[in-house]
């Protein structure tokens, strides 16, 4: 959280400086790289980069489901590693933890996060604050997407 992108802000008349992007998202993001990685796939992990705007989240293997259905089938190619993650308390309970990322992201009025599955990789990418007016067409969509999902 120290390498994030922030802003300072006034809070209860305290100046702080304020991650773009929330703890939980962040922890929950990361948690599902970790799980969800190909383990047969060489020479490659999972990675976290940090841009101003944004950050990007990849681990090796596609996605096991559709992008468009994330959010409502729950599908996990390391089920040990995913319990004893869950017993640690390092993620939510089986396929709870994307919901609570996209409420914060949400109550953070952020942008929608982006799902892209390709042949050998699994990528999600989190997009610092942005006005609306500022958002393509494709990124409203995406946040009206999950919006009627989550609602």
């Amino acid at each position: 959280m120290e390498r994030l992108p922030k802003d300072e802000r006034y809070i209860y008349g305290v100046r702080r400086m304020v991650p773009h992007f929330p703890e939980t998202a962040i922890r929950e993001v990361i948690a599902n790289a970790l799980i969800h990685q190909d383990f047969m796939a060489t020479g490659v992990g999972p990675v976290v980069e940090i841009y101003d705007n944004r950050i990007e989240v990849s681990n090796p293997g596609n996605s096991l489901i559709s992008t468009d259905r994330i959010l409502d089938e729950r599908r996990s190619r390391n089920e040990k590693l995913a319990a004893t993650m869950r017993s640690f308390g390092l993620c939510e309970e089986r396929g709870g933890g994307l919901d609570t990322t996209l409420i914060e992201i949400e109550a953070e009025h952020l942008p929608a996060p982006d799902f892209i599955s390709s042949e050998n990789s699994m990528r999600v990418v989190l997009f610092a604050p942005k006005s609306f007016n500022q958002m393509s067409k494709a990124e409203k969509m995406r946040a009206c997407f999950f919006h009627c999902i989550l609602r």
